[in-house]
């Protein structure tokens, strides 16, 4: 099947459902989506995010060769050993950000489709939004931490 390159242009909006991760096991590449509450680890009340269309990329997944170092012995010359893929598939993907200083996450086209145009943040986080309660109480327990005479916390 050929990569549809045309389907979306840079700067697209898209909802990602899975994000793609290629990575060496052993001797071999391997490609692995992750549905989208998974591969942060976080809660997350949906199972997509609406990201921004960046580029796309080709990943190679197959064998890893190896050969070790030799010798030749008419020369005397002694080379490296060298390693190379030997590719079985081409996986296409997708790049997407989910905000302007953030990496580029990559998804397949079936994990992709369309998508309402919105404000991409500077950085995209799922930090914990503090309540002022929880600020207060968290900002008295730091004042029983011992301090040097410039303020810094001290080891105990």
């Amino acid at each position: 099947m050929k990569f549809p390159a045309k389907k979306y242009k840079i700067g697209d909006w898209v909802q990602v459902n899975k994000v793609l991760t290629v990575v060496s096991e052993g001797d071999a590449r391997v490609a692995y989506t992750t549905t989208v509450s998974g591969a942060w680890e976080s809660i997350t009340e949906t199972s997509f995010f609406v990201a921004q269309i960046v580029g796309i990329k080709v990943f190679y997944s197959g064998k890893i060769e190896y050969y070790a170092p030799e010798c030749d012995p008419d020369t005397g010359y002694e080379y490296d050993g060298f390693n190379y893929l030997d590719v079985k598939d081409t996986i296409h993907a997708w790049a997407v950000k989910r905000g302007l200083m953030n990496k580029a996450l990559y998804a397949l086209d079936e994990d992709v489709c369309a998508a309402e145009p919105q404000e991409l943040p500077v950085k995209w986080t799922n930090a914990i939004k503090w309540e002022d309660v929880d600020r207060k109480k968290q900002s008295e327990m730091m004042k029983l931490v011992p301090r040097d005479a410039k303020g810094r916390w001290t080891k105990q």
